[in-house]
This record gives structure tokens, sequence and C-alpha cells, in this order.
């Protein structure tokens, strides 16, 4: 019996090209939770920031401008 089309390997390669698998992108979720955690961090760090400018008395264009600087 000859084997033709899609039952040969190149047939099954050929297959897979244009029939591709789903894939679960996990990586994708995971770097998205990380970039996540990076901004309530940083959230954080200007809120301290902040606070602290405050406390010194700095006024609020200054704040503005190191905030921008840094």
């Amino acid at each position: 019996m000859v084997e033709q089309g899609f039952n040969t390997t190149k047939g099954a390669l050929i297959r897979s090209m244009l029939f591709p698998k789903p894939i679960g992108f996990k990586f994708y979720r995971d770097s998205i939770r990380f970039i996540g955690v990076l901004a309530v961090i940083a959230g954080l760090g200007f809120c301290w920031s902040a606070v602290q400018f405050v406390r010194f008395g700095v006024s609020g264009s200054v704040f503005i401008i190191m905030s921008y600087i840094s």
C-alpha cells in the first residue's frame, strides 16, 4: 500500500504547520504578573517618597521635578 498526502512524514510536517496545536502561554501570564508586582513596588516607593517630601516641607513643584529627574 502506498501512503499519500498527510499520511507521510512530510505530510505530517505540513499538517503540523497548517494546523498547529494550541499552546498555553504560561510565560505571557507570568510576565504580566511580574510587571504587576514591579508596578506595585514602584507605587509603594513613590508613596514613601511623597510622604518623606511632605515631612521635610518640600513644595509640590520641587517634588515633581525631583520625581522626574530620578
